[in-house]
């Protein structure tokens, strides 16, 4: 009997490691100097022997949706999309898969829709195919000198000069009369989070945190300060990437308190990070899951069967 109950033992312990999930660890992608890079985003090591991209004029914007990873490059009437492979970094397509763009600043997605600041307009295009939706610009009027765009739901920020403003992003439709929020100086990056936006200013070399939907500040001050020249954000949990030190580095910070994560850079060596985005950890599917505690059963009964 205590033969048994050992083994039985062993068994569930066996199927409890196998309730376990695994999973891949987070990745940042940074548009830099021509190139795009891809590193760990818990370690900054880099990801491959070399850029995962490269042969870019000018990136900018960058965003991602499942494998597929979405750049803004070039300036003036050669602005485009292009779309590339998020693993092997091999382009999809023979060509952008959107063109004809006056300059962009920025790129969102949501969805299987892709959002691109053209020339002080928004235009909305269908990710698969670069299709534009609707018959021109989704939003036809925006802030002076764009610096960028944000999304969270439906809701679309898009900031200029010295003001974010907010507009439904599915009928362009601003939401309120004015700006949601004003009175900012030289804003270089913005990225939202349920209820959260991130403003990075390249001024005052900080980033602030105010609420989506009232554009109150939160916190008597910024969030994060000392930056010298912030330029781009992304956020994944609450881990809040920022490009600084003009361009050379990504550092890390903690969403909540604004504490810095690590004694320096999470990434260095760069030379112009333009633009950052991060693919959140991965975990199995909760059927991948399930087939496997169903094999662990069926090891253990065939088990019981045969003693």
């Amino acid at each position: 009997m205590k033969i048994h109950l050992l083994k039985l033992t062993c068994g569930l312990a066996l199927l409890g490691a196998v309730l376990l999930p695994a999973t891949v660890s987070a990745q940042i992608y940074v548009a830099n100097n021509g190139d795009v890079g891809e590193y760990n985003a818990n370690t900054g090591a880099q990801i491959g022997s070399g850029p995962l991209v490269s042969g870019l004029s000018v990136p900018s914007g960058i965003a991602i949706l499942g494998n597929d990873l979405y750049v803004a490059s070039g300036a003036g009437s050669s602005a485009v999309i292009s779309e590339f492979n998020a693993t092997t970094g091999v382009q999809i397509g023979s060509g952008p898969l959107v063109s004809g763009l006056t300059g962009q600043s920025g790129i969102v997605i949501s969805g299987n829709n892709l959002y691109v600041e053209n020339g002080g307009t928004i235009g909305e295009y269908n990710a698969t195919t670069g299709a534009r939706i609707g018959s021109g610009p989704l939003i036809s009027s925006g802030p002076t000198d764009p610096m960028g765009l944000a999304i969270s739901g439906n809701n679309l920020y898009f900031v200029g000069s010295s003001s974010i403003y907010e507009f439904n992003a599915t009928t362009g439709v601003q939401i309120g009369s004015g700006p949601l929020v004003s009175g900012l100086s030289i804003p270089s990056g913005l990225v939202a989070s349920g209820n959260d936006l991130f403003l990075a200013s390249m001024m005052g070399g900080t980033i602030t945190e105010y609420n989506a939907t009232t554009g109150a500040r939160i916190g008597s001050g910024p969030l994060v300060s000392g930056l010298i020249s912030p330029n781009g954000l992304a956020i994944s949990g609450n881990d809040l990437y920022v490009g600084a030190g003009n361009g050379t580095g990504i550092y890390e910070f903690d969403a909540t308190t604004g504490a810095q994560i690590g004694s320096g850079p999470l990434v260095s060596g760069l030379s112009a990070a333009a633009g950052i985005v991060v693919e959140p950890e991965a975990t199995p599917e909760p059927s991948t899951l399930a087939l496997s505690v169903m094999g662990g059963l069926g090891s253990l009964l065939l088990y019981r069967r045969r003693k």
